[in-house]
């Protein structure tokens, strides 16, 4: 290829604008960083492309040469964007009217103190103004969508098992399945994702009641069907939990048959690799006591990442400082960047750029902060032994010394009402494998009916919980009808409220949605009535889809609400107010 030869698709236009908004990105590189300010300001004539749910300017010149930079740019400048122009017509049409982009394209520059007077714009030949701004709109719903699940996935992620508990109606069994659906297609969630096989596939379901028990949830002894002298035996069968687990422990074998070559090997030895949670509260670690130096960038200078921990919800944040104020590493991106390069065998990511990391976590311009932060987490890994093999040369052999280590895809296992379950009952021994600390192998238990399993089973040493294992539960903490959930089940789990008001926004009601304000206004008035909060609140589940808001409060509010004020004195008195918060009479 020739130096300053030029485009030969929209993609080779998309890598030269990201590579110029991660100049722009990165401060610390000042002289980078300056110049592709000024790269953004100069110029007649601008590429438009919306990218991962972001809307990009780029000036014609800059983009309009293959694989461009800062130093073939500079090479080249006697050139000028007419050439440019020349090719950028194959794929795009110049218009010179003007539109919403104008507002878009002014605030760009504004965040680089930047202005311009007049400009026109490239955009693609098969699009229009409203459908790239409906594109635009589309994806930043989608990207919207993920922003508001991330705090759940963090907590999950992070702790492996998880609670949501709140009061009836707020939508604790639909967020469930949302976070596990959003896990399971990292983001790209599809209409009707609970009938989709990859759905069916990954996320298990279960609703505890009283009656359940260890050999529905683990395994037990069930009878045959009678001989033909009509004799019935028993045999063993695993429960729904156990023979979830099985798939997920028997996914990494099955995700090895693909053709590939120069596929990375782990040696299994009596020293496994340190999990990803474990090293990250290393690093945790290291930088309270201020033992950690991480560098956001490795390539011209080795600037240090300025870092903190808070703690948050439960849960140790890494953040970094950025321009006026410290940023959240997003905990699924680390491990998403660290599972990465960790399966691959790869523990130096020193000159990683750009271009790398959206392969993982898609376009962050932070990159240069998680790249430091990964390093660090890599630093800290116990690597093992490593070897290579293409995999059209391997048999996958489970019983060898070897496997495959890639990282396998998730599982999430819901159970509903979890505190109705008599918990010590239907866990028995599994009180320690479902521990955060002894996921994997390392937490295998001997089971009450170990002797009875074959050797062709993956637990035939003992059941262990996967890694790729998560468990959220669903639980009402007034539920009357149960018993406190089990104290030792209680600190395996993080437990997080979902308020009246958060089932709202996750059903996507609005401030001005009348239902909402009747909501908000009841819940006001149930946290008045003493020895009440908010466990006793309504939930926005109740108000979806209704329009006969005294048919609802006829039908099923009305009656909650009396078993709720059931024994108390002045019980009438109290439904009378409620009755006139809901109705909003201010009076």
């Amino acid at each position: 290829m020739d130096e300053n030869s030029y485009i030969e698709c929209r993609k080779d236009v998309q890598e030269n604008i990201l590579t110029l908004y991660a100049y722009l990105q990165n401060e610390e590189e000042e002289y980078y960083y300056e110049w592709a300010k000024e790269r953004l300001s100069q110029g007649r004539n601008f590429v438009v492309e919306a990218i991962d749910g972001k809307l990009y300017f780029a000036p014609s010149r800059f983009v309009g040469y293959k694989q461009n930079s800062l130093e073939k740019h500079e090479n080249n400048s006697g050139k000028s964007g007419t050439e440019t122009d020349k090719e950028l017509k194959r794929f795009y049409k110049l218009i010179d009217v003007e539109s919403a982009l104008d507002d878009y394209f002014i605030e760009t520059l504004a965040q680089y103190g930047k202005t311009k007077t007049s400009w026109k714009f490239w955009i693609p030949k098969d699009s229009n103004i409203e459908e790239i701004l409906s594109s635009l709109n589309n994806t930043n719903t989608r990207a919207k969508d993920m922003n508001d699940y991330s705090n759940y996935i963090s907590l999950l992620q992070k702790n492996y098992n998880l609670i949501l508990n709140g009061a009836p109606g707020t939508g604790k069994t639909y967020l469930a399945k949302h976070i596990a659906a959003h896990i399971i297609f990292d983001g790209n969630v599809p209409e009707n994702f609970e009938e989709h096989p990859k759905f069916i596939e990954q996320c298990g379901f279960v609703q505890f009641h009283p009656s359940y028990d260890y050999t529905d949830f683990v395994e037990g002894l069930r009878p045959t069907r009678p001989n033909q002298d009509g004799n019935i035996g028993f045999e063993r069968k695993d429960g729904i939990f156990k023979a979830f687990c099985k798939k997920a422990a028997s996914q990494d074998a099955n995700i090895s048959i693909k053709p590939q070559v120069n596929l990375e090997l782990v040696r299994k030895t009596d020293d496994n690799p340190t999990s990803f949670m474990e090293v990250y509260q290393k690093l945790v670690n290291d930088i309270r006591s201020g033992n950690a130096v991480l560098y956001s960038d490795f390539r011209s200078k080795m600037t240090t990442i300025k870092l903190r921990v808070d703690r948050i919800n439960g849960i140790d944040i890494i953040k970094f400082w950025k321009t006026k104020d410290f940023q959240n590493a997003q905990y699924d991106y680390l491990k998403r960047i660290y599972d990465y390069y960790y399966s691959r065998g790869i523990f130096d990511i020193r000159d990683k750029r750009f271009e790398d990391f959206v392969k993982i976590i898609g376009n962050t311009l932070d990159y240069s902060y998680y790249r430091g932060i990964v390093q660090g987490l890599l630093d800290r890994t116990n690597r093992g032994t490593t070897t290579k093999a293409p995999l059209s040369s391997l048999h996958v052999d489970r019983d060898k010394d070897y496997n495959v280590y890639l990282s396998p895809q998730p599982y999430i296992f819901i159970i509903d009402e979890i505190n109705r379950g008599e918990i010590s009952k239907i866990f028995g021994e599994l009180f320690f494998s479902v521990d955060p600390g002894y996921r994997g192998v390392k937490g295998k238990v001997q089971t009450q009916y170990q002797n009875l399993i074959g050797d062709d089973d993956p637990f035939k040493d003992g059941f262990y919980i996967p890694e790729n294992v998560y468990i959220i539960g669903t639980m009402n903490d007034i539920d009357r009808s149960v018993e406190c959930m089990d104290f030792a089940m209680r600190r395996r789990f993080t437990f997080k409220e979902i308020t009246a008001e958060e089932s709202a926004r996750n059903m996507g009601f609005s401030d001005e949605d009348e239902a909402k304000k009747r909501m908000m206004s009841l819940n006001d008035a149930i946290s008045e009535i003493e020895g009440f909060n908010s466990s006793f609140h309504i939930g926005a589940a109740y108000f979806k889809g209704v329009d006969d808001f005294d048919a609802l409060w006829e039908l099923k509010l009305a009656g909650l609400l009396k078993e709720y004020l059931r024994g108390m004195p002045d019980a009438e008195e109290s439904l009378e107010a409620l009755k006139k918060a809901y109705d909003l009479n201010e009076e």
